[in-house]
């Protein structure tokens, strides 16, 4: 969102272009998600979690150092050419630390953090 940029390594899955059908991608998806390899870890880079941004107003903080992020797949919401791929990438849970709570209750683990289904269609627009 900010234009930050993190590094990190993780598998890909390859998929030959004749399994590009939405029941196979779904259960690729599926077992992806339950994989130990979908979640990476970030080591505590800083990433903007949400926007700065919200109605004009720019006080508050979105950006927390991400400890590891679980991926899932995604299926697209409408009709692609068969060239194109049936899955996209997100971020499905994260594990984050919260300087401040860190602070203030000497509370030192990681938070298990993921976006509502309404923020991940809507952000913070009137239907949030």
């Amino acid at each position: 969102m900010s234009g930050r940029e993190i590094s990190f390594s993780m598998p890909l899955i390859f998929v030959r272009s004749d399994a590009n059908l939405s029941g196979t991608i779904n259960t690729i998806n599926q077992h992806y998600e339950n994989a130990p390899r979908a979640t990476v870890p970030i080591n505590g880079q800083l990433i903007e979690l949400a926007s700065q941004n919200v109605g004009g107003d720019t006080d508050g903080d979105t950006i927390f150092p991400v400890q590891n992020i679980k991926f899932g797949g995604a299926s697209p919401a409408k009709s692609l050419p068969p060239n194109r791929a049936r899955v996209f990438p997100y971020a499905d849970e994260m594990d984050i630390t919260v300087p401040a709570l860190e602070k203030l209750a000497k509370f030192g683990k990681p938070l298990k953090v993921s976006y509502t289904d309404i923020f991940k269609t809507h952000e913070f627009d009137a239907a949030n």
